[in-house]
């Protein structure tokens, strides 16, 4: 039963999809309808700007620290249900109830889930994810390469394999909802970092 309430606090803190809930209450509009159709920071940025972008990140990547800490709060001492909690964030940022469970991609809640574990390991992923996406240009190629490299590095410090196995899940899922972004990219259609930079005005809804 504590795993299942771990999961079910977790999935419930996720589903609070900001980008979504943001456009719907202050541009009156679903953030799904414009730009890459999906609902998360990097759609946000390209759609209602960069600032706008910037602080959907920051809330998305916060609320995986907020599953984690509650369940730890909860049920002190337990590692797998901090990570089952931080997981089950992540799947409800990506298919929110509500919402048909089409959400987001689950980029910004996933650093969320490394920031909780280990904070220095947290600033570390994410320093490097703009460093790749500076790099290559695109934030896509960040989440895939930083998310597939997180379980690797729990294979590497021996970790426990259930936590192992359940962030190989994960990361398929993260694989999944990048698809178009794998196919934008060997089409070279997909919109990088600089696109967003050298644009004046964002989408007007």
């Amino acid at each position: 039963m504590i795993y299942l309430a771990s999961a079910l606090i977790g999935y419930i803190v996720g589903c609070f999809q900001t980008s979504y809930l943001l456009g719907k209450f202050l541009k009156q509009t679903d953030i799904r309808k414009h730009g890459t159709s999906n609902a998360g920071a990097s759609n946000a940025a390209i759609v209602f700007g960069w600032k706008y972008g910037l602080v959907i990140a920051l809330v998305d990547i916060g609320k995986t620290i907020l599953a984690v800490t509650i369940i730890g709060l909860v049920f002190p001492g337990d590692h797998l249900l901090k990570y089952i909690a931080g997981l089950s964030c992540i799947l409800g940022h990506i298919f929110p109830f509500y919402m048909q469970f089409r959400g987001g991609k689950g980029f910004a809640s996933y650093a969320g889930l490394v920031l909780s574990m280990n904070w220095r390991l947290g600033i570390a992923f994410i320093f490097i994810c703009i460093i790749i996406t500076v790099v290559t240009n695109y934030v896509s190629v960040a989440a895939l390469i930083s998310t597939g490299a997180y379980p690797l590095y729990n294979i590497y410090i021996k970790e426990n394999p259930i936590i192992i196995l359940l962030l190989i899940m994960m990361y398929f899922v993260i694989l999944y909802k990048h698809r178009e972004n794998i196919s934008r990219l060997k089409k070279g259609k997909e919109k990088g970092l600089r696109d967003l930079l050298r644009r004046k005005k964002p989408i007007q809804p």
